[in-house]
């Protein structure tokens, strides 16, 4: 059986590996941490859900230093983040290939267009095991385009930073609309006025 680890190499153990090596890492990390054992099968059924290793890290790297009752809070915190990824999971996704079928694409690289669009924050893209995924209503597929009023709220929302978060946004019903609609419905319409209901709801969001 190998050495524990104490309070002050936690950190250090934790960002000395990757994504790949977290899972099986954790044990050896957290061998003799009494209050970490409250998350850490939380921990491993998140990384199976798109929780990034870095957020794995700042979540373990907390719960060090923590009571166990604040080690389940943080566990508890971490279960609703995971449940609400994969509820926006469960909606329709498309993967680069169909992004680049469904825009026209005909380059050599399959992923680029989908990934560019990523980059400039026009589409919403969710890693989730070691791949990515974008929800299909960003896409008209009739027209060989991004939605315009999703690629231009998709920009002002930020989601090439915090692409949960706007996913999340599009996808959840939302207070202001009709009940159970959400403002992915008001998109995929096409209506100039569903438009600005959605550019009015994006800025009373940036206003929060």
């Amino acid at each position: 059986m190998g050495a524990s680890i104490g309070p002050e190499g936690v950190n250090d153990e934790l960002a000395a590996i990757d994504g790949v090596q977290l899972g099986g890492g954790i044990d050896r990390a957290l061998a003799g941490r009494a209050g970490l054992r409250l998350v850490r099968d939380d921990v491993l059924a998140l990384m199976q859900v798109g929780i990034s290793a870095e957020q794995v890290r700042t979540a373990l790297q907390i719960g060090a230093g923590k009571s166990h009752a604040a080690a389940g809070q943080i566990g508890a915190q971490l279960r609703m983040e995971a449940a609400a990824r994969a509820r926006i999971l469960g909606f329709d996704m498309l993967d680069a290939g169909q992004v680049a079928d469904y825009l026209g694409s005909t380059g050599h690289n399959r992923r680029q267009a989908a990934s560019g669009l990523r980059q400039t924050g026009k589409l919403v893209g969710l890693e989730h095991n070691g791949r990515v995924r974008y929800p299909a209503f960003q896409i008209d597929a009739a027209r060989g385009r991004v939605r315009p009023v999703v690629a231009e709220l998709n920009q002002r929302l930020g989601a090439r930073d915090d692409p949960w978060g706007v996913a999340s946004w599009w996808l959840n019903p939302h207070a202001r609309l009709r009940r159970g609609q959400s403002p992915a419905d008001l998109a995929v319409s096409d209506r100039d006025r569903d438009g600005q209901t959605l550019r009015a709801l994006a800025q009373a969001l940036a206003e929060d």
